[in-house]
């Protein structure tokens, strides 16, 4: 095992804008490392002078701090990544299969175990000695590989479909670059904000609050009983509505919604299109000049927030009906498509965690549980 770089072994001046990711709390994922552009970076004389804390294929790097419940794989693309101060590796040893324990670290009843013995009272933390007392079941090596191959393939199906929205977002940029030079407008030109408050209800609702949002994607949430949901469950959020959070706008936290029966946080600005399509809309509030905008109207020094009514005025490219609607008939069409591909994840992922723990105690035969995945892919 190894803890991250402190400060005074990796000064904040040290960070670069271009070389390796540097994986810390924010980069941990369920199961897989998520870069974005807010992860930091660090160069090639970083990485000489502290080879020890280079990241390898098949570590396993937890968040020490926060949500430490969460563990991530090292992937082979991803081997040379430099571990971050708030990550902790452990590097699985020659009588353990890397994969088959990465999976079972991701079972609710490890993740319990790690939130029931983290130290720390208002914010989880942990160390090297209670990920060594993490309780694991390790069966013959070839058990463990062959689980971790079966479990595997619907990883890698998640990982392919992760790729494809990868794509989608660049083609996406790529069609709307042409239209960053043109006159500037109003968001209000194209689309109106908050359009649809709601009343509490009855039955089931699906939450979305800001920090289920991140750049460009949302976490889907499980369904809750609307006696249950927070008081701030208002807004209703329609298939083609963008949500961007109001709060700290720096982080750039905005999502394209095409899932129905969703009710949004009055935390989140949902942007409703009335002049133009909803990847036209979308995309005009990914740019820059966007999040500058809202940076500088955004009220507050430790939460700074924007109200909803200032998004209004938020800037976006004066671009003609014909031009949008050309742009609209392939954008939107590919988002379509990665949004297929992200609904064929959810599903594989409640296999994975379905099949994993029956695995683990025996109920299901590794045989049984490769019909169910071949039946699927």
């Amino acid at each position: 095992m190894k803890t991250g770089p402190f400060g005074t072994t990796l000064a904040a001046s040290e960070y670069a804008d271009d070389g390796v990711p540097v994986v810390s709390v924010g980069e941990v994922g369920d199961g897989a490392l998520v870069i974005g552009e807010r992860t930091r970076r660090v160069n090639d004389a970083v990485t000489r002078r502290l080879p020890e804390y280079l990241l390898a294929e098949d570590d396993i790097v937890f968040a020490r701090k926060g949500s430490v419940d969460r563990t991530a794989r090292v992937q082979a693309h991803e081997d040379g990544y430099f571990l971050g101060s708030d990550g902790l590796r452990l590097r699985v040893g020659t009588s353990a299969h890397p994969r088959f324990v990465a999976f079972q670290l991701r079972t609710s009843a490890v993740r319990a175990w790690l939130l029931q013995h983290a130290g720390g009272s208002t914010l989880h933390s942990l160390n090297q000695e209670t990920i060594g007392r993490i309780p694991v079941w390790l069966p013959p090596l070839p058990t463990q590989r062959a689980i971790a191959e079966v479990l595997g393939a619907l990883d890698d199906k998640i990982a392919a479909n992760a790729r494809l929205t990868h794509d989608v977002d660049g083609l996406c940029e790529a069609l709307f670059d042409r239209f960053v030079a043109s006159p500037r407008t109003t968001l209000a030109s194209i689309a109106v904000v908050n359009d649809q408050s709601l009343k509490p209800g009855h039955g089931g609702v699906r939450y979305l609050d800001i920090s289920s949002v991140s750049v460009g994607s949302y976490a889907w949430p499980d369904v809750i009983e609307w006696a249950e949901a927070p008081s701030r469950a208002r807004r209703l959020v329609k298939p083609g509505d963008t949500v961007w959070s109001t709060v700290r706008p720096n982080r750039r936290s905005h999502a394209l919604v095409l899932d129905s029966g969703l009710v949004g946080s009055t935390g989140l600005a949902v942007i409703t299109p009335s002049n133009a399509g909803p990847a036209f809309v979308y995309q005009a509030t990914k740019t820059p000049e966007f999040t500058s905008y809202l940076e500088g109207v955004a009220d507050g020094s430790a939460y700074p927030a924007v109200r909803a009514e200032r998004f209004l005025d938020a800037p976006v490219p004066d671009v003609d009906r014909t031009a949008r609607e050309r742009f609209e008939a392939i954008a939107y069409e590919a988002r379509l498509r990665a949004h297929a591909a992200a609904l064929e994840s959810r599903l594989l992922a409640e296999l994975r965690d379905t099949l994993l723990p029956h695995l683990m105690s025996g109920r299901l035969s590794v045989r049984e549980a490769e019909k169910q995945v071949e039946e699927v892919l």
